[in-house]
């Protein structure tokens, strides 16, 4: 690993020693599931947070006793699942958003009928049509200020005919105003907010349409927008009442979001808890059949490592002896795990010529048998001449811990200085 990947692992580490609540998000899944693999446990947040240093001292001295406990109740982790069921059961009811608005000219019925005629606003007009037109306005303006509505809305479409304009949809919306038919209203002043956004009779009169139709946020919305455009004490009165409702709707409102929110992410927490309960609970199973696996075949025997094998007497003489005997069943167990364990029992006194015997009757074990070879040290015998220490050379023989050395492939002994009697 290049000593760039170290610092930025490092960094990562000290990032989450001060920010342990990292660990909880779901990204991390794959690195909580690593040190979990390896024998670690990742404490959750809440758990360490709530904790007191006295709760700390008393988790060291009786850490031990704790864990035997829990172990002998296995019900504990279902206990708890069904405690957190029983809390969401008891979860904060969301808040009626419309409990006291109770706004009398809101229409129970509101009207149905079919669009009206919009006219055409690019229609080209001859000043006969331009002097018609005014006619017809006036006439208009005359009967809505009588009361008759009815009348006064068929000069205005009249009036349209001829050629809409914004201003003649809002006046004519203010009519379908009065006669309590906000949706009509609102498809006029749709018509002139299209021609002319900045029209405010239009965002207004929509405004008191939207009121008739329990549409508290957009008349509110309307209303405020309109208002700033052209004020009128008539148009404000209303807008106070429909401010006061939709300033009660949107409190409740962000209120159950938030709930609902709030609600969402315990419930994705609750359900990460569980998952990581899950996980742990199929590693340790998974753990417990490995353990049971092994305690269930057992290590082998002493007898079992020898049977087929051609042991010398001297050699069956010595594994009689129990000491002897649970020694080389120990090294079998660890060379199960790491089979270079076996070197080191070679220098035993006692398992090492056992060892060097059973290697032999087992036919070489994978080219272990070179270990019978020990007896190359016999080319010491060259120190026999006191005279001659040049006969020291034959030491070379301890190469001899394989097998014996094949005549082809070996050098030759080095020739020995003949003595001064020999000479003579």
């Amino acid at each position: 690993m290049s000593s760039g990947l170290v610092a930025q692992l490092k960094q990562i580490v000290d990032e989450l020693k001060e920010h342990p609540e990292y660990l909880e998000n779901p990204e991390l899944d794959f690195f909580r599931e690593y040190v979990e693999s390896l024998g670690g446990k990742v404490p959750m947040t809440g758990a360490r947070s709530t904790s007191t240093p006295m709760d700390t001292q008393a988790e060291e001295t009786n850490g031990p006793q704790e864990e035997e406990m829990n172990a002998e109740d296995p019900m504990k982790e279902e206990k708890e699942e069904e405690e957190e069921e029983e809390e969401e059961e008891e979860e904060e009811p969301e808040l009626d958003e419309m409990e006291g608005i109770d706004d009398p000219e809101v229409l129970k019925e509101p009207d149905n009928d079919s669009p009206q005629d919009m006219g055409d606003p690019n229609t080209e007009l001859s000043d006969e049509q331009v002097e018609q037109q005014m006619q017809l306005r006036q006439e208009a303006q005359e009967l809505a200020a009588s009361g008759d509505f009815e009348k006064a809305l068929e000069k205005w479409h009249e009036v349209v005919r001829i050629r809409p304009s914004p201003l003649i949809y809002a006046r004519r919306a203010d009519v379908y105003i009065k006669m309590k038919k906000p949706n009509a209203a609102i498809r006029d002043c749709d018509a002139a907010l299209e021609l002319n956004p900045d029209s405010g009779k239009a965002m207004k009169m929509r405004g008191l349409a939207h009121r008739y139709l329990g549409n508290w946020e957009k008349a509110a919305k309307d209303l405020a927008t309109g208002q700033e455009i052209d004020f009128d004490e008539e148009t404000y009165s209303v807008q106070r009442v429909v401010d006061e409702y939709w300033h009660k709707i949107r409190e409740r409102r962000l209120h159950n979001e938030a709930l609902r929110r709030d609600i969402a992410d315990r419930k994705a927490k609750k359900d990460y808890e569980r998952k990581v309960r899950e996980r742990r609970r199929a590693a340790e199973e998974a753990a417990k059949r490995e353990a049971e696996k092994g305690s269930a075949g057992g290590a082998a025997s002493a007898e079992d490592y020898m049977k087929g094998m051609n042991i010398p007497p001297d050699v069956a003489e010595k594994l009689k002896d129990p000491a002897i005997k649970t020694k080389l069943e120990k090294m079998m167990s660890e060379v199960q795990s790491n089979p270079m364990a076996a070197m080191q029992y070679m220098n035993d006194p006692e398992l090492g010529p056992i060892l060097s015997s059973l290697v032999g009757g087992m036919g070489g074990m994978g080219g272990m048998g070179g270990m019978g070879g020990m007896g190359g040290m016999g080319g010491m015998g060259g120190m026999g001449d006191m005279g001659g220490m040049g006969g020291m050379g034959s030491t070379g023989g301890m190469g001899g811990t394989g097998s014996p050395p094949d005549s082809s492939t070996s050098a030759p002994p080095p020739p020995r200085k003949a003595s001064v009697e020999e000479v003579d």
